[in-house]
């Protein structure tokens, strides 16, 4: 069993556990910006996460006023988000959170970099947008959805040169996208998005 498949049926177990429980007030699905909040990457702990995790104890700790359960994965674009949702059992059957906040979309434009040109990511546009809405139908029963857009990035994290500049090749793309994400989520809440 791979660590992806060990940790997402970790974290469907804990859905199930909730939900025969009393469920969480605020569920947030993504990938390894959400899931270095718990100070993990796929499960396993991960270096350099002390400064996440301690924010998020902060906001939604035992403190807080309410319940919040962090579902991510690291490496996950929202194909693996539909798949987890609609069929991997981490949506509540009976006790949904008053909020689903989705944080996701950016390892979709990764996969699309091959070609590290403006056209490919540009040209994924569209199926990210068809996997977002597939993740809205599957949790479309939640009383409330918001969407954080994808965040400015670098075009290529292993490339010093090519690190931190912003504009780049996936400047248009990440506006298309998050352009795309607001309407989509509209009639459910709200969409959230960090500009440079």
């Amino acid at each position: 069993m791979t660590y992806w498949s060990a940790y997402q049926q970790r974290l469907a177990k804990e859905v199930s556990q909730a939900d025969n429980a009393q469920g969480f007030d605020v569920a947030f699905y993504g990938d390894s910006i959400l899931e270095h909040w718990l100070g993990t990457s796929q499960g396993t702990n991960w270096r350099g996460s002390a400064i996440y995790v301690s924010q998020y104890e902060r906001l939604f700790g035992n403190a807080s006023d309410f319940t919040s359960k962090v579902l991510a994965i690291a490496g996950d674009d929202l194909a693996n988000l539909w798949w987890r949702v609609g069929q991997g059992g981490e949506w509540p059957k009976v006790h949904l959170p008053k909020l689903a906040v989705l944080m996701i979309g950016t390892n979709d434009l990764s996969d699309a970099d091959c070609l590290e040109t403006e056209d490919a990511l540009l040209g994924a546009v569209p199926g990210i947008l068809a996997r977002m809405n597939g993740v809205l139908v599957a949790i479309s029963n939640a009383p409330h959805i918001a969407i954080v857009g994808i965040l400015p990035r670098g075009a290529a994290f292993w490339k010093s040169e090519q690190k931190w500049p912003w504009p780049n090749r996936y400047t248009n793309a990440i506006g298309y996208v998050n352009q795309g994400f607001a309407v989509r989520v509209a009639p459910y809440l709200f969409f959230s998005h960090a500009k440079p």
